[in-house]
């Protein structure tokens, strides 16, 4: 799918699409068993239908559906232009769905998240962009059949491992099939440090798979606050804090958000933590100032992302507006 027109800038309102097919939350599980059942459910049909819907074209839409389908907040739903969009872990456009509360079709809409040439390639990143390389390539081989070869996945480093630069503790590097330079004293690690680091990525990891990840990230760590197996276990711990840790929660999400800007990961996200940051810190005494200016901050993003006419914007100012009316809080002069 090519972009049509001037370029598309940063933001702009972009295509909205109607759903052609909806789908149930867990008719992705059922597509995965089919193929061993679509004889069975062949027979299963009608005498009339089976001759309207051969064997082959049963089992080609539910490969279709099960290729094409998108994400929503309900389930699943095909587009006939969008759900063709090709994959790169880079993209340049993202997307997000609203159902229509009369129980009309899904709606889509399809917004850039860089400047695109008239012409230039559409692209969605088919799974979460936090994932390390060799992740990415195995769920898109395991789900898509295909193996990416974008400028990503191709780099001889990984952008999801990065560490702190053990030489000047200031810059970063990242891990690969070969360590990159650090973005300050431009230094290579020597095997010591290659060694030291890759031991301590280890560390996290096996603590990880144990699901005993470090309680705590510390600056002092090589591991640096963006590197995925800090966030996996950032997210993890948040899940399974309590509601009453609401100044943990706070630590877990202000990291989260650190990572989230530093890997330039998607708005919305960035968008939710801000909110969720919010909501954490506005019960919390003395901190109701952080509270107001963190609802701010996702109200931007939600009115630059959604539209300030939007259901998610209008969500985001009343939090604003609570925040400020909450008992006890004083405004800023």
């Amino acid at each position: 799918i090519a972009a049509r027109g001037d370029p598309c800038g940063v933001w702009q309102p972009g295509v909205v699409e109607l759903a052609a097919c909806a789908l149930c939350a867990n008719f992705s599980q059922e597509l995965r068993a089919l193929d061993s059942k679509l004889q069975g459910l062949h027979r299963a049909l009608p005498e009339s239908s089976q001759r309207q819907v051969p064997l082959f074209l049963l089992s080609r839409m539910a490969a279709v559906l099960h290729t094409n389908a998108m994400c929503t907040s309900d389930g699943l739903a095909l587009f006939l232009t969008s759900s063709l969009i090709q994959h790169q872990c880079s993209p340049n456009c993202f997307f997000f769905t609203e159902d229509d509360p009369r129980g009309g079709a899904v709606k889509l809409t399809l917004r850039s998240i860089s400047a695109i040439p008239p012409a230039g390639q559409l692209s969605l990143c088919y799974c979460p962009r936090r994932w390390p390389t060799e992740q990415r390539q195995a769920w898109l081989q395991t789900h898509y059949g295909f193996i990416c070869c974008c400028l990503r996945c191709t780099a001889a480093s990984d952008d999801m491992r990065v560490f702190v630069c053990p030489s000047c503790r200031e810059g970063t590097l990242l891990a690969g099939k070969q360590f990159s330079s650090c973005t300050v004293c431009q230094a290579l690690p020597t095997q010591e440090h290659a060694a030291l680091l890759l031991d301590e990525e280890r560390q996290w990891l096996r603590d990880s798979c144990e699901h005993r990840p470090r309680l705590k990230w510390t600056s002092e760590a090589f591991l640096h606050c963006s590197h995925h197996i800090v966030t996996t276990a950032a997210l993890a711990q948040l899940l399974r804090l309590r509601a009453c840790r609401r100044r943990e929660k706070a630590e877990l999400l202000q990291l989260l958000i650190r990572a989230t800007t530093a890997q330039e990961g998607p708005a919305s996200e960035l968008c939710n933590l801000f909110r969720m940051l919010g909501q954490v810190e506005l019960p919390l005494r003395g901190r109701r100032d952080a509270s107001l200016r963190a609802f701010r901050r996702a109200s931007r993003i939600a009115s630059m992302v959604w539209g300030s006419s939007s259901s998610k914007a209008k969500e985001m100012r009343l939090w604003v507006e609570k925040a400020r009316d909450c008992k006890g809080f004083r405004r800023r002069r």
